[in-house]
């Protein structure tokens, strides 16, 4: 699959892959990848007359995981997120689903830094990689 990006990319990019070696390709490449650092994506989680949304879970695990993390180590440390999640339970909402909001609330808090610092990443990749070889 890497043989083929590099034979099917233009000239100028071509010459500029096939000089990187298999794991800095690699590493390039996914940098290239489209869409967001964060990859969590709402899916459709609806039933009847409930419309609601859930995370992906097969989108990106590891993000995933991250929330869960993030949202659990907040919900036992910090009394503004207990107070949250309190008030959720008693609007009639089960202790998953205040979860499950509270994590989307820490996914759009968390995308602006993912995704500046992925560019951050990037443009420091593509200039190293247009450095001339001696």
């Amino acid at each position: 699959m890497i043989h083929n990006t590099v034979v099917r990319a233009p000239d100028e990019l071509r010459d500029t892959l096939r000089k990187l070696t298999r794991m800095e390709l690699i590493r390039t490449l996914a940098a290239w990848r489209p869409g967001p650092g964060c990859r969590v994506s709402p899916v459709p989680a609806s039933s009847g007359k409930t419309t609601c949304h859930r995370l992906n879970r097969g989108d990106d695990r590891a993000a995933n995981n991250a929330l869960h993390t993030i949202a659990i180590g907040r919900l036992r440390t910090d009394p503004r997120i207990k107070a949250y999640v309190a008030r959720r339970v008693a609007e009639g909402h089960s202790k998953l689903k205040a979860i499950q909001c509270l994590k989307r609330c820490i996914a759009r808090d968390v995308f602006p830094l993912i995704s500046q610092r992925r560019r951050e990443i990037t443009s420091v990749r593509f200039c190293v990689s247009k450095r001339p070889v001696r």
